[in-house]
């Protein structure tokens, strides 16, 4: 039996063939007929009566499985806990049997979905209705059969967060002039790359975001066509619109991509996030409409995996990335992240990766620093990745950025930019974010890659990271410190490069350096960073005698003076030993607790006394959940250990068992020292800490930091419960510098097996260096013009090596003062810098500027460190700039609609202070959204003005209202908007009649009762009239959606459920559709409603002759309606009960008419409501 169909029962004498039974369509009809009551039999395809509620328990029951199966995410919109609750993904053991995992799936009630093909044994698992995932997740890892099992997580777009603090201002991001309070060529000098190159019509970018209106005026000439559903098929049908898999990829009509929250190939934009990111990327140029992309040719193919609420799951990514690499993408924009780090979405982007592909991603919207708290993909660690931060029309960072010197590549502007939107095929609006940012740099990659096609992915990405706008708002906040300058992309002829092998060594460490610039006719100067002379060298030897970390740059000179620099970090840094110790453990169970949450890093946790790690001196570490200790908080978080060395985060690493560890499972780490000065030592103990896949597996172990000697010893008390499990098969132990080139591996994934009561020693193989106290920052603020304070702060430079030091101190800005900035210190001597802000500061404008002090060990690079510094300049004035000033004019015929239904102004803080504004209508008929906010100095809003639901009672005439925009801090920039509305009489009418009733209802999946309906749509008036249809859902279809009407003339609109019905879920979807004149204003409409339930109703009927009634069963919804009718001849059919069922159960009904009448028939509908039609049966 079919889920999903419902049949009819029909019951007759013994020694009769009863009509025959057949399909009908939801709502369920059920017809029972007797004309002998004792002696009648109901039969059902052979199946006596009495086994009837059997069959319709069986029924209910697929319908409920199916229904399961299908449930929508979307229901729940705040997308807690951070994964989806019906899904989780599963990576197959090679060896696993299929019938095990066959009997898995049918023991917990749980399905395989989808299978990547692009992933080894990768299946998304679907789970039953209120499953708990990480239950389920347990329940898998136990089986044996799974190599690794992990949640689907949420993805979400990286949307403007709340507060509307953002500048604005009609594409200042292409060109900037300094409108709206801007800062000149504060953008990514657009103009003048277009006349190198302002087309890549052959480029195929994917846009895996929320989808694409790609019907808009602005896009749809740019629109990738995919050449497999094009033209024309061996019927003579378009394939574009003949619902067949042309291109045999498993997805039907996928013309311009793909849906995958809903596996369809229309990928329509359901939020306008990915429509608006689209626009910037590639929006149609020079065609007198709208707004330019980057660039102005493109092919924009639509990958939609966010949800209408801006979520998307990490499975429907997949499929995207998988889409968009099997149909010749080039370039993808991935505008979203978030916390989840999925291995499997790593190696869908590693599979882009391979076949060449740049993904270009945003940093994020929390404004935090992603080299602490990471947020992914920008912080995979993958060399096709290019993560992008948001400035603003003032070349600040946004404030809404996140950052990171070593995992965020470079800023683009991303506030309050204006670009295409879904609303409509002409609609456009202003938003804000690193999604927007990314578009950026994505059209950027796209001009380059249709300048330079044979380049390969890494060279084209060189090529925007080499040629960025260096910026004070970016240094130390992205690896280029630089916004995207498209110009200087397009038309470098010379960019520094070269190679450098080796790395890394113990001093003397002879390095071969080679030249791999490109440009011709170039002069070269080498500086090798440890003060030797310089050279001008095609191949350089050079050898590092001293113990540190050096720059060494390359620049370059071409014939004209233009200059390029690369630098690279050599570490000539002695390693450590390793060596086998004797076991002695030390009880940390009177230490201090450390609560970590999984994968969580603990805050900045002081040492008792300064520790010189690789020729660096720290005062304080950080302790992550997962077996490790930093020096520094980047990346201590991942869960994914890597061999050692490693340039990727984290560096200046210690690793005693670096793996998915899970404290909070049952075990505990602490912290605390022991021992007196000069010889305490400092203890880290990860005590009972089980591993994430298995929690029954528990491991004891600690880290040992020994003041004076600088080593580090790690102890095993228990590590090995099992012969299968433990001893560090699946962890890193070692230790690793700050550059991530110089490690001392012990042991990776088990290539050397750790044991109980083990220890190991890493002993340093020189010492001593350079202390800088103390460790703070110097942060100082002020009004514009000063004083700040505070003034300055003085740092205390020690030796503490056996020979000289010769230091320096470096700073950058000129509004930073070091009162020396070199020196030679003896043995166990000391000086001191004072770094003060000085007069230049007092003519900054207002903002926040950024510094650091660079302190050297010119001898060695031992406690090589550095102090930020931190210059808040706080604004005086603060003034109110409203655009666009003229007034905001609507007009149309009386009841509505109007047009333009709305107004966008844009509010920007041109002064130097915040401003507090509120925005206020004289009139009710006009709405404005928001009311009031806050603005920082440079920082901008919009402000929509919408024609009301009031405006539809204005009478004949033209109306006036006005909006009061308000600086409520000081007054400056009050303004005053006027708004002019005109109604017009109607000159024609439209009336609209239903035949028949437009309620549809069925279960999910269909089938829906009635198949179709019609509309008759008349003109009465004395002229003619052009009319139109809107309003039309997705599920339904009109015959004809407009046309010509004579005056009297009258057509009939056949409208019938579609496709798309078939996908909805249970529910009542209602839409209300409105017939329009053109041209006379005239307006009707009509109410259409689909009614899907998400049981099966049923009904059963049992007779007794004796006592003239029956007992009707009813199954379904609450709020079914049944009625109950009666004949005597199949033809005049009476109702003699009616009633509305709260729960499944029985209803005892009398009928006396039955003991007159030799025969008697009776029928029962279930519907949702009285207007529901029932299905007609064809008795034989």
């Amino acid at each position: 039996m079919t889920a999903g169909r419902f049949w009819s029962i029909e019951c007759g004498r013994r020694g009769r063939r009863p009509p025959r039974a057949r399909r009908v369509r939801s709502p369920c009809l059920i017809t029972a007929y007797a004309t002998n009551w004792h002696e009648s039999r109901c039969k059902f395809f052979g199946l006596p009566v009495n086994r009837f509620a059997t069959i319709l328990l069986l029924v209910a029951a697929l319908e409920w499985n199916a229904a399961s199966f299908g449930q929508s995410p979307a229901a729940d919109a705040n997308r807690e806990p951070g994964f989806r609750p019906d899904r989780i993904l599963v990576q197959l053991k090679e060896s696993a049997n299929l019938q095990e995992l066959a009997t898995l799936h049918s023991r917990h009630r749980t399905r395989v979905v989808r299978r990547f093909k692009s992933l080894e044994n990768v299946d998304v698992v679907e789970l039953p209705p209120a499953a708990a995932v990480p239950n389920f997740l347990e329940r898998f890892r136990a089986s044996g059969l799974i190599e690794r099992a992990e949640p689907d997580y949420w993805i979400r777009a990286a949307v403007t967060p709340n507060d509307p603090r953002f500048t604005d201002g009609t594409q200042w991001n292409l060109r900037n002039t300094g409108q709206n309070g801007g800062l000149p060529n504060a953008d990514i000098k657009a103009v003048a790359a277009w006349d190198v190159l302002n087309s890549a019509s052959n480029i195929v970018v994917a846009v895996i975001d929320g989808g694409i209106r790609y019907t808009h005026q602005d896009l749809a000439g740019n629109m990738w066509v995919n050449p497999g559903e094009s033209g024309l098929d061996a019927l003579g049908r378009d394939k574009r619109t003949n619902r067949v898999d042309d291109d045999a990829n498993g997805i039907i009509d996928d013309v311009y991509g793909i849906d995958a929250v809903n596996n369809t190939g229309d990928p329509k934009d359901s939020d306008g996030h990915g429509t608006h990111v689209a626009g910037i990327i590639g929006a149609v140029g020079n065609n007198r409409l709208g707004v330019a992309g980057v660039a102005w040719k493109i092919q924009l193919m639509a990958c939609r995996f966010l949800d209408s609420t801006g979520y998307g799951s990490t499975s429907d990514a997949i499929q995207c990335l998988d889409y968009a690499r099997a149909k010749g993408a080039k370039v993808i924009n991935a505008s979203w992240g978030d916390t989840g780090n999925s291995t499997f979405l790593l190696s869908a982007i590693q599979r882009a990766r391979d076949a060449g592909i740049i993904f270009v991603t945003a940093s994020g919207n929390e404004g935090n620093n992603n080299d602490a708290l990471s947020f992914y993909p920008a912080n995979f660690n993958l060399d096709n990745i290019v993560s992008v931060a948001a400035t603003t029309r003032t070349d600040a960072l946004a404030s809404f950025s996140n950052f990171g010197a070593a995992t965020v590549d470079l800023a683009a502007p991303g506030s309050t930019i204006y670009s295409t939107f879904n609303t409509s095929d002409s609609s456009y609006t202003y938003s804000s974010g690193t999604s927007m940012a990314v578009p950026h740099v994505t059209g950027a990659i796209a001009l380059l890659r249709a300048l330079h096609p044979t380049e390969s992915y890494r060279q084209i990405i060189n090529r925007v990271l080499a040629t960025t706008d260096p910026l004070p708002s970016l240094a130390g906040r992205c690896a280029t410190g630089g916004r995207l300058n498209l110009q200087r992309a397009l038309t470098a002829n010379l960019i520094a490069d070269f190679t450098a092998s080796p790395t890394a060594g113990s001093p003397p460490l002879s390095v071969q350096f080679r030249n791999t610039s490109v440009g011709e006719n170039l002069r070269l100067e080498w500086d090798f960073g440890d003060g030797s002379a310089r050279s001008t060298a095609q191949t350089q030897t050079r050898v590092f005698s001293s113990e540190g970390n050096f720059t060494v740059t390359l620049t370059v000179t071409d014939a004209s003076g233009n200059t390029s620099r690369k630098s690279r970090t050599i570490s000539a840094v002695a390693n450590y030993q390793v060596r086998s110790a004797t076991f002695n453990w030390i009880d940390p169970a009177s230490m201090p607790e450390i609560s970590l949450s999984d994968n969580d890093v603990s805050a900045a946790r002081a040492l008792p006394f300064s520790f010189n790690f690789y020729g660096q001196n720290y005062e304080q570490l950080y302790v992550g959940a997962n077996g490790l200790i930093g020096f520094t908080n980047q990346r201590l978080d991942t869960s994914a250990n890597t061999d050692l060395p490693s340039p990727g985060l984290p560096n200046a690493v210690i690793c005693p068992w670096w793996d998915d560890l899970n404290p909070p499972s049952g075990g505990k780490v602490r912290i605390g020292s022991v021992g007196a000065a000069p010889n305490r030592r400092a203890v880290i103990s990860w005590v009972n800490v089980s591993h994430k896949e298995r929690s029954d597996y528990s491991f004891t172990f600690q880290v040992v930091l020994s003041e004076g000697s600088n080593e580090i010893l790690f102890q095993y008390l228990q590590v090995q419960p099992s012969r299968s499990r433990g001893a560090g098969k699946t962890a890193t132990v070692g230790i690793e510098n700050e550059t991530g080139l110089v490690a001392r591996r012990y042991s990776y994934d088990g290539s050397t097996l750790l044991r109980n009561n083990q220890a190991i020693l890493f002993v340093p193989s020189s010492r001593g260096g350079m202390v800088v106290t103390p460790s703070v920052a110097l942060n100082s603020s002020g009004p514009v013009g000063g004083p700040f304070n505070p003034p300055g702060q003085a740092y205390v430079i020690q030796n503490t090596a056996t020979s000289s030091l010769d230091w320096a101190a470096r700073k950058r800005q000129p509004w930073l003062s070091l009162s020396a900035t070199n020196g030679t210190l003896a043995a166990g001597q000391s000086a001191v810098v004072t770094a003060t802000i000085n007069s230049e500061a007092q003519g900054l404008r207002a903002g926040s500027y950024l510094d650091a002090i660079d302190f050297i060990n010119l001898k060695s690079g031992s406690g090589n460190t550095s102090r930020s510094v931190t210059l808040a300049v706080n604004g005086t004035n603060g003034i109110l700039e409203v655009t666009p000033p003229s007034a905001f004019v609507s007009s149309g015929f009386v009841g509505g609609p109007f047009n333009p239904a709305t107004q966008i102004f844009t509010l920007v803080n041109t002064g130097d202070a915040a401003v507090e504004w509120t925005a206020t209508a004289s009139k009710e008929w006009i709405s404005v959204t928001p009311v009031r906010g806050t603005l920082a100095a440079g920082d901008g809003t919009t402000v929509t003005a919408s024609v009301g639901s009031d405006a539809n009672e204005l009478p004949d005439g033209t109306h006036t209202n006005r909006i009061a925009f308000t600086n409520r801090t000081n007054g400056q920039g009050n303004t005053e908007s006027l708004v002019v509305l005109t109604a017009i009489s109607p000159t024609a009418s439209l009336v609209v009649s239903a035949s028949d009733t437009l309620r549809f209802s069925g279960a999910p999946g269909g089938p829906f009762l009635p198949a179709r309906a019609s509309l008759t749509l008349k003109n009465p008036s004395d002229s003619s009239l052009e009319w139109t249809a809107s309003g039309v859902p997705l599920w339904l279809t009109l015959s004809v959606e407009g046309g010509h009407l004579d005056a009297g003339a009258e057509v009939v609109i056949d409208i019938s459920l579609n496709a798309n019905a078939v996908a909805l879920p249970a529910g009542t979807h209602s839409s209300r559709l409105t017939f329009t004149s053109t041209g006379g204003g005239a307006r009707a409409t009509v109410d259409a409603a689909l009614v899907i339930q998400s049981r099966t109703p049923a009904a059963s009927v049992a007779f007794d002759r004796d006592r003239a009634s029956l007992r009707l069963r009813v199954t379904g919804e609450p709020g079914l309606i049944y009625v109950l009718e009666a004949s005597a001849n199949l033809l005049q059919w009476s109702p003699i009960a009616t009633n509305t069922i709260t729960a499944d159960g029985f209803f005892d009904i009398t009928d006396l008419d039955a003991k007159t009448v030799p025969h008697r028939f009776y029928r029962v509908t279930l519907a949702p409501d009285s207007s529901a039609q029932g299905a007609s049966l064809d008795f034989r």
